[in-house]
C-alpha cells in the first residue's frame, strides 16, 4: 500500500506531491491526512500524460507482476504495477474510489462517502 501525505480542507484533498481532488467524507475532517492506494489501483500511462508524474528508480519482475518503484518531485516514492524501464518518466492516475484516508495525527481511518 502506498501512503501520500496531504491535507483536507472542506473536502478538498491535497496531497503534498501535487495532486488535489475532491473527496466525499461521512464526516467532516479537516486538517493532515494520509492517502492510502494500492499499487494495482494506479492508473499507468507511459507517456508521462496522467494526474501525476513519478520518475522510476527500480522494478522487480514477480512472475506475473511487476512493480515499478519510483518518486515524485518533492521525493515521496510510490509503487505502481506495470513493467517500464529506469529513468523514464511515467504518467500515474490515483482514482479517488479506491482512496483509502487516515487523520494525520491519530492515524484513525477517516470514511469517505456521502
Amino acid at each position: 500500500m502506498n501512503f501520500l501525505d496531504g491535507r483536507i480542507e472542506q473536502n478538498r484533498l491535497s496531497l503534498d506531491s501535487g495532486l488535489t481532488r475532491d473527496v466525499q467524507l461521512a464526516a467532516r475532517s479537516d486538517g493532515r491526512v494520509a492517502l492510502g492506494i494500492r499499487p494495482e489501483a494506479i492508473g499507468v500511462s507511459p507517456d508521462g500524460t496522467d494526474d501525476m508524474q513519478i520518475k522510476v528508480r527500480n522494478f522487480e519482475l514477480l512472475g506475473s507482476v511487476t512493480y515499478i518503484y519510483g518518486v515524485f518531485e518533492n521525493g515521496e516514492r510510490l509503487t505502481v504495477q506495470m513493467p517500464l524501464q529506469c529513468n523514464k518518466t511515467i504518467g500515474a492516475t490515483l482514482p479517488s474510489d479506491t482512496f483509502h484516508l487516515f487523520d494525520g495525527k491519530s492515524g484513525q481511518a477517516l470514511a469517505i462517502g456521502p
